[in-house]
């Protein structure tokens, strides 16, 4: 990321805070309907758009669970670092964790998106690629393991057929696999987008849906990177409906800052929002 873009989203932050403190509230932008800049254990819990976040607890009887309760699915702690343009981040401290473990942080209880169309934006970094049974996957939005299935997914994992880790990005609206649209690679046709190369940076990643089409193109699914399309899809048979809504006791429990294994401070993840519409100016 050029030194331009690091200055903008500080000064950005900077503006923000000087906006508080006068108690002047920044307007919210348009077709935002949730943002939570997971910058402190206040912070996650207080959005600055949208609903807060509540904190996973496995003693919580309205939990799902994997095997025993309190066995697998584990509490991690969070823990903050340096973002882009020093705005702090989220990581997963704490632990220890083990091999197998689903770490759980930050949860969103609440759908807010539409499955016709949206997106979701937010900054990321990784240290080194996911490793199966070591730090696999690094969940930013739902994704695999999670507590329960979400509406859209948004994660990094180790992938069988590739020897990059791949960014993924799917859209679901239903209990099951079934139905779950990837973005695909423009590059290598493969799901998802490899980001091995960017490793140890902040990048900025980005998820979009419309099924009627992404500006009026035949791309139904999007996967940005530094604003830079990389993957699409043009599939449009995902389902239509939303967490809250399911025929099942699991509701909406969808991991934010998420990770399996010994995964402490492999990843942070900062500034998260999601939209209403299909955002493609990133």
């Amino acid at each position: 990321m050029g030194k331009v873009a690091l200055l903008l989203v500080g000064l950005g932050a900077a503006l923000l805070v000087a906006a508080g403190s006068a108690g002047i509230s920044p307007p919210t932008p348009k077709g935002l309907v949730f943002w939570n800049t997971l910058g402190s254990a206040y912070a996650v819990k207080h959005s600055e758009v949208g609903p807060n976040l509540a904190m996973f607890n496995c003693r919580d009887r309205r939990m799902p669970h994997f095997g025993p309760r309190c066995s697998f699915d584990i509490r991690g702690k969070l823990a903050f670092v340096n973002g882009p343009g020093g705005v702090p981040a989220a990581t997963i401290g704490g632990g220890p964790y083990f091999s197998e473990a689903r770490i759980h942080t930050a949860l969103l209880r609440r759908s807010v998106l539409s499955p016709e169309h949206g997106a979701i934006d937010a900054w990321y970094r990784q240290t080194t690629d996911p490793e199966p049974f070591v730090h696999d996957p690094h969940r930013i939005f739902g994704g695999p393991y999670s507590l329960a299935r979400s509406d859209i997914e948004l994660f990094v994992q180790n992938q069988i057929y590739s020897p990059d880790a791949r960014l993924d990005f799917g859209v679901s609206f239903r209990r099951g696999d079934a139905g779950l649209v990837f973005a695909q690679s423009l590059a290598d046709g493969g799901i998802g987008y490899p980001i091995t190369s960017l490793n140890g940076s902040w990048i900025h990643v980005a998820g979009v849906w419309d099924r009627s089409g992404i500006g009026g193109t035949r791309d139904t699914v999007r996967l940005y990177v530094n604003g830079k399309l990389v993957a699409a899809s043009h599939q449009s048979n995902w389902g239509s409906t939303r967490c809250g809504r399911r025929r099942t006791h699991y509701g909406c429990f969808i991991d934010v800052v998420g990770c399996n294994d010994t995964c402490a401070r492999r990843f942070a993840v900062e500034n998260l929002r999601l939209w209403d519409f299909a955002k493609t100016d990133f």
